[in-house]
């Protein structure tokens, strides 16, 4: 991501995303993410998103970063995997498998 993100700034600022794609289950992440980023680190990502309540993309990008990072058990790899997969679908947001 060329962009620095503000800590406090949603992340709907930053990956914009149709309107339809708002109420996708956090699961749809697997389907977009490359076939190197499944496995246990995509899996405990969605786990500990569940567990923060976020379960679908609308209330994924009404957190801040800030929410993100603080969230336990999203250390750096799920981050980092996080914003890749958010940024590919922003780009593309029909992107599939």
């Amino acid at each position: 991501m060329e962009n620095i993100i503000d800590e406090n700034t949603v992340l709907r600022h930053y990956f914009p995303l149709p309107a339809h794609l708002y109420y996708m289950d956090i699961d749809c992440l697997k389907t977009v993410a490359h076939e190197e980023e499944r496995g246990p680190d995509l899996t405990g990502l969605i786990n500990a998103l569940y567990i923060q309540g976020y379960l679908d993309l609308d209330r994924l990008l009404d957190c801040s970063w800030k929410e993100i990072y603080q969230t336990r058990r999203i250390g750096i790899k799920k981050q980092l995997l996080l914003l890749r997969i958010l940024e590919r679908i922003s780009e593309d947001p029909n992107t599939k498998e």
